[in-house]
């Protein structure tokens, strides 16, 4: 199946069953006629791309006066692979 993360390390899951070519076609049967093989993972690990820092920009705050000049403010981060604020102003 696809990877579960976007970015960084994720795990991606697939189905193993055991089967036997019949008349040229996989036929899945009982687990126990593969016991003398060894067992694929069901999940292994996958890596899309590198997670990388991208800024967080909020949204203006209203403005501070209701006529005339006023202020608004917006705060911006820069949020790193973890996905946590690193530096915020």
């Amino acid at each position: 199946g696809p990877c579960s993360a976007s970015c960084g390390l994720g795990t991606a899951t697939r189905s193993v069953a055991c089967v036997q070519l019949s008349q040229g076609q996989d036929m899945e049967v009982e687990g126990a006629a593969c016991a003398a093989q060894v067992r694929p993972q069901a999940s292994v690990p996958c890596v899309i791309t590198d997670c990388t820092y991208r800024w967080h920009v909020s949204s203006w705050t209203q403005c501070s006066v209701s006529c005339g000049d006023g202020t608004q403010h917006r705060h911006h981060a820069c949020i790193g692979p973890q996905t946590h604020a690193l530096d915020p102003r």
